[in-house]
């Protein structure tokens, strides 16, 4: 079953920049997913993305903020 997010509605900021998203707070906070497209890989180290039939597997390299992409394919050939 899909889960459904409901829209926050967008509230203009005190500062009158009126975007009404997350305000920047100095640190690097991890960001809720609003779905389950990505998935921690298990037997080795990395993630998975899932975008339909394709898959993405990378890993995080969190010293120096940066995503290495490891492979991009179809689902039936990524774990081969």
């Amino acid at each position: 079953p899909r889960r459904s997010f409901a829209k926050r509605p967008v509230v203009p900021r005190s500062d009158g920049s009126g975007s009404g998203g997350p305000r920047a707070s100095g640190s690097l906070r991890p960001q809720r997913v609003p779905n389950n497209n990505i998935r921690k890989l298990t037997g080795i180290e990395g993630y998975r993305l899932r975008i339909g039939d394709w898959r993405v597997v990378y890993t995080l390299k969190h010293e120096a903020l940066t995503v290495v992409v490891i492979r991009v394919g179809r689902r039936r050939e990524i774990y081969e």
